[in-house]
């Protein structure tokens, strides 16, 4: 990257000047010559703008001036937020990506009357560079999960995917698999039962210190967050809060639905063990998969989100707690101030806030804290303690003002921990009891056996994994036995999709034949020309599922992809054991979906009609606009154009009469 430097002059006049100047004949820096009073001693007095030529997107950068003189002011401008400063050293960040300039000016302090003030001057060339990360789903299915980032600006290359997940339950790692591009990664979740947290990380190649990442929860089923219509428990109403134990703390704060009408994302705090910052801004996460939030931080902290449904502003207190204030769209200035911040209107009141604090008031006493949420002067207590003896650690949880309390307990015995979580209620009456063991192997941490209500009926569940490493699916899981001695046992291909999953009921043997169980295999060879297989490479193309060895259902899955990027899904259900297909008899749907990847387009990645085999079409047409609520419901109006507001019209008609 190319840098310009130009620097003013300053003159001082002077026969002495000139001869100065005369005597010097070798190449050197511009400069203002100043003279003391008191010591009669010229110098010269140089600014040189020290600062990185490459910043990061809302990362602040820090630049100072060198000058081998007595500074008496400075003024520095071209700055993004703040835009200016007269401090010795200038820090700012940049809410937009391209091409900048940071100028300072300087004046020394031993000027001598009535010469002209010894001055000089610095620009700095800066490139900001930003990337950005949005996410999608084909036709409102959980898989697979396209993510797309936007690099600014546009000839800074491509970026370095990478991703990681953090299970939140049962143990288990899911498959994912991935189809990845210089702009774009697909992203397939398999394995039922798997839950926790996607990490997606998108890093530039031209500026690899700049990065985006997105935080995408996995649900039970599997099924990677779109922003879809599913809610956690708690909901997706805008301010909701659901808090947990499991294998540590956590708690989740509701950001509302997004633009499109789904659930946006939610701030999130989850710890193993207590800290400091705990009761900081600095420990809240972002997850989620929605593109609307505006996300502002502050030294790398979190400080404001702004989403469809209004603006969470993270107010910190002191060290040891801060606030969480969710105020509607209406009780917002338009516009950031100064500081690139929303603000509330004068008067404005926050609907919702969250106290978070650590109650010692000590960074060095973190053993508990505290999250209260006020609503119309309401307020309700959720407490969470911490305590360590040993190689025992316990955290309990009490919720809704002491009506429930939870406690998790966990023991560690060298590569193995037991992990204890019981409910009661708030007479210390014990609700549920729930016992689970993992392990360690190759670095990872799996769960092999669960048991509920250990102290009394003990319906246990255990897993027993691919040990060797030669094995296709090894470190996953082989099979689970229930406590009604029902099992499933899982088989995986080379490439690690699952190729056959059996199931056992009653007394059926862990080894039982085929002809004895129901076995579901799946086939992931494409049943159409146009299915390339590069998209949906973890989707089967056809799934048989046998009993005691008889076919009792086929489904084929094909997928083909327009030079537009609109793919079209066909899903057939065989009309006999025999059937293959596109034979007439099978039941067919169709859905094309929108392509992905344009915000701007309304239907971006929605279904854009469906269709069967019966003859009946249903199309669909997307718009954004402003929807008006009225307090009589039958006046609310939506005004097609400029919003955040999708309205969706669905006609009903078939084949041959599509409207």
């Amino acid at each position: 990257m190319s840098m310009k430097k130009s620097i003013s002059l300053g003159f001082v006049a002077g026969a002495c000047l000139l001869g100065l100047v005369a005597l010097l004949s070798v190449p050197r820096p511009a400069r203002a010559i100043c003279n003391s009073p008191e010591t009669k001693v010229l110098y010269d007095l140089t600014a040189a703008i020290s600062g990185p030529d490459k910043v990061c997107l809302n990362d602040p950068a820090t630049f100072t001036v060198a000058a081998n003189g007595p500074i008496a002011t400075w003024s520095w401008t071209g700055g993004g937020v703040p835009p200016s400063a007269s401090t010795p050293s200038f820090i700012t960040y940049w809410t937009t990506c391209g091409d900048k300039v940071v100028s300072v000016d300087i004046t020394g302090t031993d000027t001598y009357p009535p010469e002209p003030p010894c001055a000089a001057s610095d620009t700095h060339d800066v490139t900001v560079y930003g990337v950005t990360l949005d996410c999608w789903a084909r036709c409102e299915e959980c898989n697979p999960l396209i993510v797309t980032s936007t690099v600014t600006p546009a000839s800074a290359g491509g970026v370095v995917w990478t991703h990681s997940f953090a299970s939140a339950s049962e143990g288990l790692e899911p498959f994912i698999a991935t189809n990845e591009a210089e702009t774009q990664l697909e992203i397939t979740v398999l394995d039922g039962g798997a839950s926790g947290v996607l990490t997606v990380t998108a890093k530039m190649v031209d500026a690899p210190e700049c990065e985006a990442t997105k935080y995408i929860l996995i649900d039970p089923c599997g099924c990677a967050d779109r922003g879809g219509s599913g809610c956690p428990a708690g909901g997706c109403q805008v301010g909701a809060l659901t808090t947990w134990l499991d294998r540590g703390m956590g708690a989740r704060f509701s950001l509302g639905r997004s633009n499109r009408g789904r659930q946006s994302s939610w701030l999130n705090i989850r710890a193993g063990s207590p800290t400091a910052s705990l009761a900081t801004p600095g420990a809240l996460d972002i997850y989620g998969c929605s593109d609307d939030p505006i996300v502002i931080k502050q030294n790398g902290i979190l400080r404001q989100v702004r989403v469809a449904e209004g603006l969470v502003d993270a107010v910190g207190t002191n060290d040891t707690s801060y606030d969480l204030r969710y105020y509607r769209n209406e009780d917002l200035e338009s516009g950031r101030d100064a500081n690139g911040l929303f603000q509330p209107k004068a008067g404005a009141t926050p609907y919702v806030v969250y106290a978070i604090e650590n109650p010692s008031g000590s960074t060095e006493d973190v053993d508990e804290l505290w999250i209260t949420r006020t609503v119309a002067g309401d307020s309700v207590l959720n407490k969470y303690e911490f305590l360590e003896d040993g190689n025992t650690t316990t955290w309990t949880l009490t919720k809704g003002n002491g009506l429930r309390v939870e406690t998790e307990t966990t023991v560690v015995n060298g590569t193995e921990r037991v992990v204890t979580h019981e409910v009661k209620d708030g007479a210390a009456r014990v609700a549920s009891k729930k016992e689970r063991t993992f392990d360690i192997v190759a670095g990872k941490e799996r769960q092999k056996k669960e048991v509920d209500d250990p102290d009394g009926a003990a319906l246990t569940r255990e897993w027993s994994f691919y040990e060797d490493e030669e094995e296709n699916g090894y470190g996953r899981v082989k099979d689970v036995q229930y406590p009604d001695r029902s099992w499933q046992r899982y088989e995986y291909d080379g490439s690690g999709r699952p190729s056959t999953t059996r199931y056992g009921r009653g007394d059926a043997a862990i080894d039982a034949p085929d002809s004895e169980i129901v076995v579901e295999t799946y086939d992931y060879t494409s049943l159409l020309d146009g299915d390339t297989g590069e998209f949906n490479v973890a989707s089967p193309r056809t799934i048989t599922r046998t009993e005691k060895g008889h076919i009792v259902s086929r489904i084929f899955h094909a997928y083909t992809k327009d030079s537009n990027g609109r793919i079209t899904q066909t899903t057939e259900r065989a009309a006999s054991a025999t059937a293959a297909y596109g034979d007439s008899g099978n039941i067919m749907t169709v859905m094309s979906c929108n392509p992905v990847g344009n915000p701007e387009d309304p239907g971006c990645g929605l279904v854009d009609s469906l269709g069967g085999s019966d003859g009946r079409l249903d199309s669909y047409e997307y718009a954004f606009g402003t929807y008006t609520r009225n307090s009589d419901p039958a006046l609310n109006a939506f005004t097609e154009g400029a919003g955040d507001h999708l309205r969706v019209t669905v006609t009903h008609g078939t084949a041959n009469a599509p409207s």
